[in-house]
């Protein structure tokens, strides 16, 4: 239950990312669908820095329902019918998800005790990859711009509202709940530079872009619209499998095998990519095939790391601490700002450069 309501607020508002793609085949130009990508991770931005600002007195139960209320505001904004209320209603539904993704991992890391953590942060992952299963299979019906946006500013407004009816306060056995650090061995010895490094990690891999355009992305590889948003579901499901069997084996592997290991395997695919997309002497059909298969693995793997990383930057300072919510806000900052720049520029590059120029920076900068 407290995964489920914190995920309202955090991992299920990336919904808003993911319909992107949904939005391009509702007939938004190119310029219009870059400014409208750029303006939700912008509020992630906004909000994220206001946290930093106010982290000298942090009071995560209170910006969790101020997330809510920013998700309700927006809602009603974009639901207004013109273009700029599109726009301005994603910067507020940015903003309030941006506090979420910041808070609801310390309020867990807070409340739950060390070897439960993996299985709760991988509910959030559940959220998150069903958040992106529910936008490509919106793309699939067709519906118009306007139907779209209606029903992305409803799912805003009635999550913020569920939230707010249902949020938990205070957990009655807190004080009894082991404190960190449980294991200093685990805390690095720069836990800002490591905070940041995963967190870049997160754009340089792709996660912005594969959350916004794997449909596009698959187009862009050959494959024809009908095969490309199949994929787009079928990642997705893959994703939600792969976390559900991680959050009943939690002892499956160690966080940091979890991390190394799936970033490592993300690295090695985006240069396959690079490489495969200007590749010669591949026939086109079967370029289109392994380009594809290349570009699932990425969703799949990046799925993983994602979410351990939350767990692990949490914990690498003491619960409630200023300095926990200053380092969580700075680093999610970054991670926003570069996930503007690279959601609103992508989709441009990959169509005037192709695909090389398009994966090469992200492959060299991972």
């Amino acid at each position: 239950r407290l995964g489920f309501l914190l995920s309202l607020v955090s991992s299920l508002q990336m919904f808003q990312q993911s319909l992107l793609a949904s939005l391009s085949d509702a007939g938004l130009s190119d310029t219009q669908l870059a400014f409208a990508s750029a303006t939700f991770p912008l509020g992630k931005v906004v909000s994220t820095l206001w946290l930093l600002l106010c982290s000298s007195s942090p009071d995560v139960v209170f910006s969790l329902k101020a997330a809510a209320r920013l998700l309700m505001i927006g809602g009603l904004v974009a639901g207004l019918p013109v273009l700029p209320a599109l726009s301005i209603g994603r910067l507020l539904m940015g903003a309030g998800t941006g506090i979420g993704f910041v808070c609801a991992p310390l309020y867990l890391t807070e409340l739950i005790p060390y070897t439960a953590r993996p299985a709760h942060f991988f509910v959030l992952g559940v959220a998150f990859a069903g958040s992106t299963l529910m936008a490509n299979a919106l793309a699939l019906a067709h519906f118009t711009e306007r139907s779209l946006t209606l029903f992305s500013s409803g799912f805003a407004f009635i999550s913020g509202l569920i939230y707010l009816l249902l949020s938990p306060e205070a957990h009655p056995l807190a004080a009894a709940l082991p404190k960190q650090p449980t294991d200093p061995t685990r805390i690095s010895g720069r836990p800002v530079a490591l905070a940041n490094a995963l967190m870049l990690l997160n754009v340089t891999c792709g996660v912005p872009i594969l959350l916004g355009f794997a449909p596009i992305i698959f187009e862009e590889f050959g494959l024809s619209p009908d095969a490309s948003f199949k994929l787009s579901l079928l990642f997705p499901t893959a994703q939600v499998f792969l976390l559900s069997l991680l959050h009943y084996h939690p002892g499956l592997l160690s966080r940091k095998s979890l991390i190394l290991g799936g970033y490592g395997i993300a690295v090695f695919v985006l240069f396959a990519i690079t490489t495969t997309a200007k590749y010669p002497f591949l026939p086109d059909s079967q370029k289109s095939v392994a380009l594809a298969c290349w570009l699932f693995v990425l969703t799949l793997v990046t799925s993983v790391p994602c979410n351990t990383a939350l767990c692990v930057i949490a914990e690498q300072f003491p619960s409630g601490t200023e300095e926990q919510m200053s380092v969580a806000s700075l680093s999610r900052t970054v991670m926003w700002l570069f996930s503007a720049i690279s959601t609103s520029t992508f989709v441009p590059i990959i169509r005037s450069y192709g695909l090389t120029v398009g994966f090469l920076p992200y492959a060299v900068s991972s």
